[in-house]
């Protein structure tokens, strides 16, 4: 995956895609070979370590504190400064049609409120790489486009790995790495696998 690029990861069910996506978090040892980010390897260094915010089918927020406090949780980690950590969150609540919900608790929410809120969260955190596993699946697909819109706005100048698979959010990425039994079988833009492509990305 290049620096900045938006690639998404596609494939059957059990080909290999959130595997993927959790050896380059740290979240799974990988067998054999290299995990390189911005030209180091990064193989023993722990998730933590690897300046990557994430977005997983089973997001999880924390349930003690409100959606502002979830919001600039990374943040706050990072040491910002008050203020700073005050605008950041409040812009991204804004574009994400949070604002109203700022002082609520996750149980208040409903389940793509809940979504948002995690979304905005990881992207908050600020790191330079952001993983989606099929984070907005479970949402209707006017929320979804509302979603892709504003992650469109918020993801500028970051390196972004996606899994999902609806058609409108797939023609939207710089590049489609196709995957079947764990290997990558065909990668390009949507028109380039339409031409090129055997069979599986059809």
């Amino acid at each position: 995956v290049q620096d900045r690029e938006f690639c998404v990861l596609l494939g059957p069910s059990g080909c290999g895609k959130t595997t993927t996506l959790r050896m380059v978090a740290g979240l799974e040892e990988i067998s054999r070979g290299e995990i390189s980010i911005d030209g180091g390897v990064v193989n023993d260094v722990p998730p933590k370590d690897r300046d990557i915010a994430m977005v997983l089918q089973n997001y999880a927020l924390y349930p003690h504190m409100t959606v502002y406090e979830n919001m600039a949780f990374g943040l706050k980690l990072r040491k910002y400064p008050k203020e700073e950590i005050d605008q950041r969150v409040r812009e991204a609540a804004d574009i994400l049609s949070l604002t109203d919900y700022l002082d609520r608790r996750p149980r208040a929410l409903s389940g793509g409120e809940r979504q948002r809120v995690a979304i905005a969260r990881a992207i908050l955190k600020n790191a330079p790489i952001l993983i989606l596993d099929e984070a907005t699946s479970s949402l209707d697909s006017e929320s979804e486009s509302f979603i892709q819109d504003a992650l469109a706005t918020l993801m500028q100048g970051k390196t972004v790995i996606v899994i999902a698979h609806r058609l409108s959010t797939i023609m939207k990425m710089d590049r489609i790495v196709v995957l079947d039994g764990g290997k990558s079988v065909a990668e390009g833009t949507h028109e380039e696998l339409l031409i090129n492509s055997s069979g599986l990305y059809h």
